[in-house]
């Protein structure tokens, strides 16, 4: 969590895919894991990503990869 400005040691999964023909193989947890280990080396705190909310499929991989609930809401302003 920030406090007083200080920066969060933080990464952001942006984007995960696994061909749809190779998935249920493990490859997305081997990504994932791979990241993990990755991140942990470089003293990251935190993996942070978004999931539309009724992409059940995606909510339940990450919710099987110890992803929770982040205490925070994501807000958005549409502008056009």
């Amino acid at each position: 969590m920030v406090s007083s400005g200080a920066p969060e040691k933080t990464a952001v999964l942006d984007t995960l895919v696994v061909h749809p023909g190779y998935r249920g193989k493990g490859i997305g947890r081997s990504l994932v894991r791979q990241l993990r280990q990755n991140l942990v080396a470089l003293r990251i705190g935190t993996l942070r990503t978004e999931v539309h909310w009724d992409d059940q499929q995606l909510l339940s991989f990450f919710h099987h990869e110890g992803f929770q609930p982040a205490p925070r809401f994501c807000l958005e302003l549409g502008l056009g």
